[in-house]
């Protein structure tokens, strides 16, 4: 277990890489830049952390391994890009106060990743991916009023209706 308890404030990027067990850093509240979580490691728990400045990426590394439980609940807003790719192990990936993401959402090629939300979402700037998803059966932005694109493809255990009604009812914001 790694925890840094006294730190409120990263001024650069901060990576968790492979083998650091668990990551604890509950008064950290701002990241200047980037925000990369690579497999392999214990659970990332940061109930603090509200903003992201530049990207947020949890990433398959060239080794193979597990993404376990990421809690950011508090996370209010990243500066730029959320991604999750090619990533084995994480089941469920919710942002509970998430409102804006100021470049690109994108879900593409988990393995075990089977629902993500996150309910208070209203813009992303860009574009909205998910794609090529094998588990992923739900997802949820319930308060979305902005998106430029959306594409929503290859997701095999996804209901056939979600994706249109999620389109239909970006029509409604």
């Amino acid at each position: 277990e790694i925890a840094f308890e006294g730190l409120p404030c990263m001024g650069h990027d901060l990576k968790i890489g492979r083998g650091l067990g668990d990551v604890i850093m509950p008064i950290l509240i701002t990241i200047e830049h980037n925000l990369l979580i690579e497999p392999d490691i214990g659970s990332v728990e940061m109930p603090s952390l509200r903003t992201i400045g530049h990207d947020f990426k949890i990433a398959q590394s060239r080794q193979s391994g597990d993404v376990p439980r990421i809690s950011l609940n508090a996370l209010l807003t990243i500066g730029h890009d959320l991604k999750v790719e090619k990533v084995e192990g994480l089941t469920n990936l919710s942002f509970p106060d998430l409102m804006s993401i100021a470049g690109d959402y994108r879900v593409i090629g988990t393995t075990d990743l089977n629902a993500f939300d996150a309910p208070n979402l209203l813009s992303i700037v860009s574009d909205l991916t998910i794609e090529s998803n094998v588990a992923l059966h739900s997802f949820a932005m319930g308060g979305l009023l902005g998106v430029r694109n959306v594409t929503i493809r290859d997701n095999p255990e996804l209901c056939e209706g979600i994706p249109d009604a999620f389109i239909e009812g970006l029509g409604d914001g």
